[in-house]
Formats: C-alpha cells, structure tokens, sequence
C-alpha cells in the first residue's frame, strides 16, 4: 500500500527490525504501564536517531524526522510520546552550538550507549511557554543544589539523563538566570512517583519527578552563549518540539485510516476525503521540516517559521478529533466493540490540545503576529 510508504520507509531506513518487533507485542501489554516498548526501540538504537553522525548517532535531519514520528504514532502512541520527549531534547541540544562543547561528550554517551534523556522542560503544562524555568538552583562549592518537579515527565522509569530548565538563585534570593542542566538519573534526591491517571499513553512512563537539593556539578549547568540571542534559543526548542509531537499525533490518526483502506471501508469518495485530509497536514508538516534543514546558524529560527509551525500544529490539532471520529465511523460499529485499538486510538488523538503552547495562551501573540506585530512566545 502506497499510503504511508514515505514514513514506513523512513522508519526501516534507521531501525530495519524496530516495526515486526513493536508489532509482536500484544497492543494491550504495549501500551500499558508495565510496557517494555521502550526498551525495544532502545535496543534498535532509538536513542541516537537525532545525534549528528560525526558523534555517532543517526544524524536524522527534520523531514526525516518528521516521516519517522509520524511511523512511530501509527505504531505505538505511547513509544512515539515518549520519543517525542528524548528526541526533540536531543535535537535542541545538538543542532545549537550556545551550549559549548561540554555537551558533546553526553550526545556520544547517548548515541553510543543508547541512554534515554526525558524533560525536564515545561512541554506537559498547556499554558506554558515549553523552556519556562521548572526547578530552581542555588549555587554551592563546586556546583549547584537544584530543587523542583515535572509533572509529567516521561521515559520516567527508563531514563539515564533527566535536563531541566533552570533559574539560579542570586546573592539576593531572586530567581533570573536561566541555564539548562543534564542529571544523571540515579542522583541522590531524585525520585519518581505514580502520576499519570488514564490509560491512554501508559507506555510512555509519564510519571511525577521531584529534585530534592540534588547536587549538580558546574560542568553540567550550561549556560547560553551570550553570542547566541536567547529568542533563537526558544525559536528552536519550539521548532522541534512542535514539529515532533504533531507528526507522532498525526501518526495516530493516520493509522486509524490505514485501517479503513485496509478493510475497504466506505466508499472510494469516503476514504480518500480521509486521505486528502491527512496527508495535506502532513505535508504542511514536511514543508516547515524542509525549511529548517535549510538552517545555517541558529539566528534562521525566525519567529515566521515558528509561526508557520504553531498554525500548522493548531490545524491538525483542531481536525484530528473529526478524523479519527470519521475514521471509526467507517470502520463500523461491530469493529469498534472488537477492536480495542480504535477506541484506544480515538482516546490518544485528544492530548496534542493539552501540550504547550495552548492554542488560547498564544492567540494574542499570533493574532498580533499576523497583524504585523511581533510573536511574544511567553
């Protein structure tokens, strides 16, 4: 079948055998809280898929990215939620050269040894801006005590390296530079605790991490290059995050429609009315991908592009719900009472609306963009 055939492609160009092994667990023990999809993909060497190759990862660019989370959503929504988590994290880290060289000893760590990094970042509050400051540090000999929670954190169980986003403590007790920081999983006063309340998107992990004066090492805070603007820095996070997490929704729905030209639901009008649809979001998606790998320096993050990329997110965000629903509408009712997937499907669609930033918290700002104003991401 030609539908998806891009994305299938992508997916076995970089994990030949990732798709018959996800596809061999049962769908309820994939997408459950016990589930071990995580470890399969970290076993296929998921992990590295946005470390550059010269530092031994995949070196997958932002359209091929884009095909492969989109696979991902079809496959598994919870392991594609949770490699939207380690994945735009990654890409954020490597693609931006303000963090200096001290992170490149951690991206060859991670591709080679194939770590898992969840965030620390503010992606799970809907209103937020996704690089808000979430934890706090406080600087003490040969370091820094770092005290807060993320709420959800995926890849919780699975992680190696936790990053958060920082605001230090001044002489004066105030909270104002920002910086990131890379934590091993295991350090003492870290620890995780059940948070996550539905079904839908078990596998990804998603549980409460709290940072209890974890001692943190001056060589693992990072802070922005002062040659680098601090909006070119925000620009990109939101680049990748939004172009990940839409591309692994989009997955989803694209799935229930493979299983309506699969069974040949409906008429030819019906199915393709679907198809139009879907792939006119994903190439909206592909078309700001294909954008960002013409980047030369991290200034070509423009709010214009962010822009683009946040409408595009708001018009599949404002559809996918009416896809899915006339997706299992064709599929019929005797499928859906047999078929657990669809429902499960159907529940998974809805979370792209809860993740940052919300479509009522940025509308001024894209209201007064397109006015000719500029794009406040905060």
């Amino acid at each position: 079948m030609n539908y998806l055939k891009n994305e299938w492609d992508a997916l076995e160009r970089y994990f030949p055998s990732l798709k018959a092994e996800v596809e061999n667990i049962e769908f309820s023990k994939r997408e459950g809280k016990d589930s071990d999809v995580l470890e399969v993909y970290r076993k296929n060497g998921g992990p590295g898929l946005m470390v550059s190759k010269e530092l031994g990862g995949l070196g997958a660019g932002p359209v091929d990215a884009v095909r492969v989370h989109r696979a991902l959503g079809a496959l598994s929504p919870s392991l594609a939620l949770a490699a939207t988590m380690h994945d735009f994290t990654v890409a954020f880290l490597s693609e931006y050269s303000f963090y200096g060289n001290a992170t490149l000893s951690y991206l060859e760590a991670i591709a080679k040894d194939n770590l898992f990094v969840s965030s620390g970042f503010a992606e799970g509050r809907s209103g937020s801006n996704i690089l808000d400051a979430t934890m706090s540090a406080k600087k003490v000999d040969g370091g820094y005590l770092v005290n807060g929670v993320k709420k959800p954190c995926s890849i919780a169980q699975s992680m190696d390296y936790i990053t958060a986003s920082l605001k230090i403590e001044n002489a004066d007790g105030e909270l104002d530079q920002r910086c990131i920081a890379i934590i091993p999983a295991g350090a003492k006063g870290i620890e995780t605790k059940p948070f996550w309340g539905i079904n839908s998107l078990a596998g990804a992990q998603s549980m409460e991490v709290s940072l209890e004066n974890v001692f943190v090492e001056d060589r693992n805070l990072f802070m922005p290059d002062e040659k680098v603007p601090l909006d070119s820095v925000e620009a990109g996070g939101f680049l990748w995050f939004e172009l990940l997490v839409t591309a692994s929704y989009l997955g989803v729905v694209s799935s229930l429609i493979g299983d309506v030209l699969s069974l040949k639901r409906g008429t030819d009008r019906e199915r393709m009315a679907l198809v139009s649809t879907v792939e006119t979001f994903a190439k909206a998606l592909e078309g700001i991908a294909y954008e960002m790998q013409t980047f030369e320096s991290p200034e070509d993050a423009t709010e214009d592009i962010v822009a683009k990329a946040l409408l595009v997110r708001y018009g599949i965000q404002q559809q996918i719900g009416t896809l899915a629903f006339q997706s299992s509408e064709l599929l019929g009712g005797m499928n859906f009472i047999k078929n657990p997937e669809i429902e499960y499907s159907i529940a998974c669609c809805a979370p792209l609306a809860f993740h940052p930033p919300s479509r009522g918290s940025i509308a001024v700002a894209l209201d007064s963009y397109m006015m000719g104003g500029s794009l406040e991401l905060a």
